[in-house]
């Protein structure tokens, strides 16, 4: 199921990539997938896919954009794309460090 879903996301990623030159979606995710990797000691398979995830969840999220801007429903559909973020990486993370994930976004989410 992970190999079909990495498959598939590299596919859609590098369509989106090449189709789209779009860097900075590219330095974020890989921003993030570095951050999880060291804080959650995850190995580089698992990196990789958190990249791959963070790609496709901004590729959602653009295509939201071109087709909800400017109306008020906006919002909420970019919220259903982000929504996805945990699941995919529940799917990704062993369970042990997909709870000190959920923690360390709580704290960042609630911290004054």
């Amino acid at each position: 199921m992970i190999k079909m879903f990495l498959c598939l996301s590299l596919s859609f990623a590098t369509t989106f990539i090449f189709g789209q030159s779009d860097s900075l979606a590219m330095q974020l995710s890989a921003k993030i997938s570095a951050r999880m990797k060291d804080s959650l000691d995850l190995n580089s398979a698992q990196a990789d896919l958190i990249y791959v995830t963070n790609l496709n969840l901004h590729a959602q999220k653009m295509a939201v954009w071109q087709e909800y801007a400017g109306t008020d429903s906006l919002g909420i559909h970019l919220q259903e794309v982000e929504d996805q973020r945990d699941l995919l990486y529940r799917a990704i993370i062993p369970q042990d460090k997909y709870d000190i994930y959920l923690q360390k976004k709580m704290n960042l989410v609630t911290r004054d």
